[in-house]
């Protein structure tokens, strides 16, 4: 499989490829540089369309975002979502899916709640995911969003983050959680975690694709201290909870060594009969719509609202 001209064309404008792996300050630092790589290629946002206010909860720091009209018809009252960022558990904050974050709110008029969620390796499993566990716990119960349907809550998450969305999922479906078993009433998993590369029934990608490749995976997996076995993070491991999982949306990328996760948690989802969206960019790499000036990330952007709307459809 050959990957996509366009992203070709910017790995020759930034002069290289970027893998994201190493130890763990190398994989920040790598993470920065690509950052600096793309800030240029963004637009600054719209400053009123949105409303975005910070925060934290029991040392949690959040970012809410709140579209500040409501367009369409729509109701009074906003479903609200828990977003959890990419970064393999070791990088990542509340900036780096900030641009995001707002076109999510504003396109799809929901109110979104950033989670800066704690990062290996100063912070071993499972602190990543109760860390995600107590926000949506405390937007669930006790957050004061005047116009949030909390009957309507949704988690979504980007790689590791997809991993976190889809585990505060099944926690909460195992009554493993403070919230009602079935209050989250969807997921979007972008890119998702969903097997250890070490148990993953299929291996693709394994090196020098962008982004990540199986030994990124490794080394992150290995910084966290997220052992294959663990199927709180590895939700693949334990196709019966995924019965209690919700609507989800999952987006997959061909050149990406996750290609089979999303699918396969699809598919399992689907033999139970439970509904499932999904789409797929088969010569594309790992969350390649961090690039905003490729072709293909504007047809994701697209897409991706669509996504969230029919999830949004889907609660009851």
């Amino acid at each position: 499989m050959r990957i996509s001209q366009s992203w070709l064309e910017f790995e020759k404008e930034i002069g290289r490829r970027p893998v994201l792996k190493g130890t763990a300050q190398e994989i920040r630092d790598k993470f920065a540089e690509l950052g600096k790589n793309l800030a240029t290629l963004y637009s600054p946002p719209p400053a009123d369309t949105v409303m975005v206010e910070t925060g934290s909860f029991q040392g949690i720091a959040y970012r809410t975002y709140t579209p500040r009209s409501i367009g369409g018809g729509a109701p009074e009252k906003l479903p609200i979502g828990v977003y959890f960022h990419a970064g393999g558990f070791v990088v990542g904050n509340l900036d780096s899916d900030d641009l995001f974050c707002r076109a999510i709110a504003e396109n799809t008029q929901v109110i979104l709640v950033n989670v800066d969620y704690k990062l290996a390796p100063e912070h071993k499993t499972p602190a990543h995911l109760e860390d995600a566990i107590k926000i949506v716990e405390w937007v669930y119960h006790d957050a004061t969003f005047d116009r949030a349907d909390r009957t309507k809550l949704f988690a979504m998450g980007t790689s590791a983050g997809g991993a976190l969305a889809l585990g505060v999922a099944r926690k909460a479906g195992l009554d493993q959680s403070t919230i009602p078993k079935n209050a989250v009433k969807g997921v979007v998993a972008l890119s998702p975690v969903v097997f250890h590369p070490a148990n993953s029934p299929v291996q693709v990608n394994v090196h020098d694709s962008p982004i990540i490749d199986r030994e990124a995976l490794l080394q992150c997996f290995e910084l966290c201290g997220a052992q294959p076995d663990n199927s709180d993070y590895f939700i693949g491991l334990d196709p019966n909870s995924h019965s209690l999982l919700p609507p989800a949306y999952i987006v997959t990328c061909g050149f990406d060594p996750l290609r089979d996760d999303g699918r396969l948690l699809a598919e399992s989802m689907e033999s139970r009969g439970l509904q499932v969206k999904r789409d797929h960019y088969e010569p594309l790499p790992h969350c390649f719509w961090m690039v905003p000036t490729l072709p293909e990330s504007k047809a994701f952007t697209a897409n991706a609202f669509q996504g969230i709307k029919w999830v949004l459809s889907k609660m009851y």
